[in-house]
């Protein structure tokens, strides 16, 4: 993980031999979405990267208490969704919140690798837990 700032070195060195993909963690930052990455937003690091090519993705928030949830019983976020000791409005967050990521994610498509990746919605992520359980 890297800010904007040193990352202007390494587009500097690399320029248009890598390709870029910038994660905004919605987690970080003011409530206000606008303010959250005003300094990103503005800075000759997003030029250059935007100029080179580079896909921007937002990973979405997960509230604070469905998140300790999760990690007091280290659990992945699909392992969750149908996990007996998270709550059903823990599970239902939980269920939104993975194919708004996994949509987002596969918006990176090959420079990620999930070419072939298909979000779940909803139902589906849910149904695929139960059956591997």
């Amino acid at each position: 993980m890297m800010t904007a700032s040193p990352a202007l070195p390494l587009i500097e060195t690399c320029g248009n031999q890598v390709d870029y993909v910038v994660v905004k963690n919605l987690y970080w930052g003011e409530d206000d979405e606008e303010k959250r990455f005003i300094f990103y937003e503005q800075s000759k690091t997003r030029k250059s990267v935007l100029e080179l090519g580079a896909i921007e993705l937002k990973f979405l928030r997960l509230v604070d208490w469905v998140y300790e949830a999760i990690d007091a019983q280290d659990l992945t976020f699909t392992e969750a969704v149908n996990h007996e000791t998270l709550t059903i409005s823990k599970q239902a967050r939980l269920s939104i919140w993975i194919p708004n990521n996994e949509s987002e994610l596969i918006k990176g498509g090959s420079l990620l690798r999930l070419e072939e990746a298909q979000p779940r919605d909803r139902d589906t992520l849910r149904k695929v837990i139960i059956e591997n359980v």
